[in-house]
Formats: C-alpha cells, structure tokens, sequence
C-alpha cells in the first residue's frame, strides 16, 4: 500500500468534523447510514475520473488544463478552482480555530490560534509532495490507533434499538442526503490532483466505511434525537470512553485525528494554490486569507450555514471541471 493514500484519510474528513456530520444527521434521520452507503458509490465513481486526471501527464493541474482546452478556457478553470480552494482553506482554517477554541483553548484569540497553526503548514506546504506524504503518513498510523482504541471501546455500548425503523425517509431526502456526502467526500479529494502516482481505490473505500462505522456508533449510543443537537457529535462520542471505570477525558488525547485532518488539509490546500502563484505572492495571499477567514467565519453558525446553504456553489463548478477535463483527455 503506497504512503500517499494516506493522504486520502485526512482529506475525505475534513468537511465532516462539526457540519458535516450535523448536516447528513438532520438531512435523512437514521437513514443517512444508507445515504452515505449511496453516497459512497457516488463518490466512488467520481474519484476514478479524479484519478485519470492525476495520472494523464506529469504536469501539474494548471498545465494540464491549458494544455488541453487552450490559454483563454485553461486559465478561467485554474482561476475558478483557486477561488475555491481559496474559500475552503479559510473554511477548514475557521474550523480548526472553533474546535481549538471550544475543546482545549477557549481563552486564547483566534489571531495567536492562527498564527501558531500556520507556522507549521506554510512550512510544509513549501516542501514538495513527498514530505507531505511521508508527515500525512506518520500522522496517519497514530490515527488508526486511534481510531482502533475507540472503537474497540465503543462497540458494547450500541443499541440496536436506536437504529430502528429505516428507510422512514423519502427517498428524495435520501438522494439529497448521499449527493452531500458525495460532495463533502470527493471536493477535497481534488487536491490530489496534483500529486503524483495512482491513487489506492481501496483505501478510498477503507475512508467511506470509517465514516459509516462512525454513524453507526452514533446513532447507535446516543440516538437520533440526541445525535442531532450535538455540533461535534463525534468529539461527543469519544467521552464515553473510559478505562477501568476511572481512567476518563480521554476524548483529549484521542481528538488530535482532528487536529491532524485540519493540519494536512490546510497543507494541502496551500500546495495547490502555491503551485499556481509564483513564491512572493503564494506568501502575502496565504497570510492575507489566514487572518480573512476570521473574519469570513466570525461563529459556528455562519460556518454552518456556509456549509448548508452555499457550499453546493462550490460543488458544482468542480464536479463540471472534473467531467470536462475528462473528457478531453478522452479525445486525447
């Protein structure tokens, strides 16, 4: 199994952790265990058309691009996808600042967060793709321990009880619900584009059945009701975690997965707008939208209903992009 799918772990989670999964739980009930197995087909599909794009030369995506539909349309698709990449890194920056603040740090500024936060990411997003992928891959193994210990521990609590009756939904809230996670799961898994080699289909489908695993486990001890109201369900779900009866609050330790998600995302989405901008302007952009996002996301709400209510926007023109690019490279 080559390092680099470690990179796919990190990535397809990011948009989960606080909206993400509050989102998919609101939208189809007990039922979005079969909207995100739906959903995972759906994304499935679209990461193969991700991975020829990846593997149809050794330029770059931004080459790529004018390479195959010329100068004018070339650069309109680069310049959209910075755009929007440039709104999810605040985005995922914004929600590293939140979950900092509410879990660990809840007195210290946002700006001292931030700046802490983006020593470390503009020094690796500087790097080339290799040291990426062997830190995503160290930070990858403590993760799968991680997640091992917690659900080894979680597994007796279930009830089954909670995860009944299915299919209550219309299928139109399912469809709705499996579309969501599709695009929550495979925009950032565009990032990869640039990264060289064949990407791993199993691992790809390894990361859909943690999320699924994951919903079961809430759904299952909490309920429904309760999942709902819960704008970190799955930091929730790690306090019931304890050892020996007396050992508690290890939710602390096993929450650094999230830590690690914001880390490689933030990273990755800097080396993407670092390989379109010469090495002056990459540096003045990346700390101008680090503090914009601040403002951009001033609470957990407005983060949310970006979430709900724009993030579609963002959706659409990659899912066009992917399909477009696609299919000159069959012509080619």
């Amino acid at each position: 199994m080559k390092k680099n799918n470690s990179l796919i772990f990190f990535l397809t989670s990011a948009l989960f952790i606080g909206c993400g999964i509050t989102d998919i739980l609101n939208t189809s009930n007990i039922d979005s265990i079969i909207s995100i197995l739906i959903g995972s087909i759906l994304s499935l599909i679209l990461f193969f058309f991700i991975n020829r794009i990846s593997i149809y030369s050794e330029d770059n995506f931004f080459k790529k691009s004018i390479n195959l539909y010329g100068n004018i349309i070339g650069n309109m698709i680069n310049i959209i996808l910075i755009i929007i990449f440039i709104f999810y890194y605040m985005y995922t920056l914004f929600n590293l600042n939140a979950f900092i603040q509410n879990k660990y740090l809840n007195k210290t500024p946002s700006l001292l967060i931030i700046f802490v936060f983006l020593i470390p990411v503009i020094y690796l997003s500087i790097k080339d793709y290799k040291t990426v992928i062997k830190v995503s891959y160290i930070l990858f193994i403590i993760s799968i321990i991680n997640i091992l210990i917690t659900y080894i521990n979680l597994f007796p609590l279930i009830d089954i009880d909670n995860l009944k009756p299915m299919f209550n939904e219309s299928i139109t809230s399912i469809f709705i619900c499996s579309i969501k996670y599709m695009t929550y799961f495979i925009v950032p898994s565009f990032l990869l584009v640039n990264v060289p080699n064949k990407k791993n289909y199993l691992f790809f489908t390894i990361s859909n059945l943690k999320f699924i695993t994951l919903f079961i486990f809430l759904i299952g001890i909490y309920g429904i009701d309760l999942c709902k109201i819960f704008y970190y369900p799955e930091f929730i779900l790690l306090k019931k975690i304890n050892y020996f009866n007396f050992i508690e609050h290890i939710e602390n330790i096993l929450s650094c997965n999230y830590i690690f998600i914001f880390f490689i995302t933030s990273t990755m989405c800097l080396k993407f707008i670092k390989d379109y901008f010469n090495n002056k302007s990459f540096y003045l952009i990346t700390i101008f939208i680090s503090f914009l996002s601040i403002k951009l996301f001033n609470s957990n709400i407005s983060s949310y209903n970006f979430i709900t209510n724009y993030y579609i926007y963002l959706c659409i023109p990659i899912v066009l992009i992917i399909f477009l690019i696609n299919i000159k490279i069959k012509k080619k």
